[in-house]
């Protein structure tokens, strides 16, 4: 019987055959090369490409909602303008003519409005309803004909 623990002729190392020395199979000491980190490179590369871009639109989207706003401004405060100059005459033509305004505009907002009191003036006809109520409350319960 062999003196190699019955596993036959290895190479002297054990069981290791040639594999290298003692210290393990091939380099197996030193850390396995990592072929994540030029993934993780890429990544990193593109996140900052992507975050740049992102800026760069938020700028833009920025600067145009500023000019809207801008724009937007200058048109009202024209409009405004011109409204104005529109009103002037109107008001300006007689002192009696803006008074018959003034009075037509409160004679139409009281009337037109939720708290008027316009019913009072002129109530509805009740007179049938209140007939047939009269009808029902003298008139048995059973077997009415109207």
């Amino acid at each position: 019987m062999p003196m190699d623990g019955g596993m036959g002729d290895m190479g002297g190392m054990g069981g290791m055959g040639g594999m290298g020395g003692m210290g393990g199979m091939g380099g197996m000491d030193s850390a396995p090369p990592d072929f994540s980190m030029p993934t993780e490179n890429k990544l990193a590369e593109r996140a900052s490409v992507a975050a740049a871009a992102l800026s760069e639109k938020q700028a833009e989207a920025r600067s145009a909602l500023d000019q809207f706003y801008a724009e937007r401004k200058v048109k009202s405060e024209a409009k405004a303008k011109s409204n104005k100059e529109e009103e002037a005459p109107f008001f300006l033509r007689s002192p009696a003519l803006r008074a018959s305004f003034v009075a037509d505009r409160d004679a139409t907002m009281a009337t037109d409005s939720w708290e008027s009191d316009g019913e009072k003036d002129n109530p509805k006809p009740v007179d049938r309803m209140r007939g047939m109520l009269f009808k029902l409350k003298a008139a048995p319960a059973a077997g009415v004909a109207f």
